[in-house]
């Protein structure tokens, strides 16, 4: 389950890759910890202070799983962020048996 939060009106978009994180490259955004050109397009949804936005996936009984490692960041829109959004921190998810 991935919760956001913002700034009435807000919106998050979150990314994934199928690798984990790796050093901070630095955006107009903030720091991204996903390899360019390795990451793509989760989901964009409205988010605001309270109720988060929320996006639910159950995951697969695979045992192909077993092992990976995904990583998640999303770059949330607010009016207080300097170039009008802002990186969230990165959340990494290893598959264990």
């Amino acid at each position: 389950r991935i919760d956001a939060w913002g700034s009435a009106g807000s919106t998050a978009t979150v990314y994934f890759s199928r690798i984990a994180p790796v050093g901070p490259t630095s955006t107009p955004f903030g720091e991204i910890d996903m390899p360019q050109g390795q990451y793509a397009l989760l989901l964009s949804m409205p988010v605001g202070p309270n109720p988060p936005g929320s996006f639910t996936r159950n995951i697969p009984p695979n045992p192909l799983l077993i092992g990976r490692t995904f990583s998640f960041q999303a770059r949330t829109t607010s009016p207080v962020a300097p170039s009008g959004a802002a990186w969230t921190n990165v959340q990494a998810v290893t598959f264990v048996p």
